[in-house]
């Protein structure tokens, strides 16, 4: 496998691979930089969050390709790619406790404590 693919593989061309980017960042300087307006937990509660999110909805894609055959209304053959989502176990399972991250840190932002 060639650096180029590996390089490929992290553009940003998706909306779940920018909450992935903002999540690492953002749980990475909410570790070790002090946070003056919220706590540094409300902070890495609602960065993980995304960045579990972003994680759990990257692994619920998936490239699938065949091979179009040759006919007189579509032309020649060809490769066909296509991006498919289908959700999966650990998928839904990020995306599920990202979730309850994100809620978790709004509750410490608003003062609400459930439990």
């Amino acid at each position: 496998m060639s650096w180029d693919k590996v390089l490929e593989s992290f553009k940003i061309d998706e909306w779940y691979k920018v909450f992935v980017y903002v999540g690492m960042i953002g749980t990475i300087l909410s570790i070790f930089f002090p946070v003056k307006v919220y706590s540094n937990q409300t902070i890495l509660f609602l960065m993980f969050g995304l960045l579990l999110i972003g994680v759990g909805e990257w692994t619920n894609y998936y490239w699938k390709s065949w091979i179009k055959e040759a006919n007189v209304f579509t032309g020649d053959a060809a490769l066909m790619k296509a991006k498919i989502r289908k959700p999966t176990i650990i998928g839904i399972l990020l995306i599920f406790f990202g979730i309850c991250l994100i809620v978790m840190a709004i509750l410490q932002i608003l003062n609400i404590n459930p439990f």
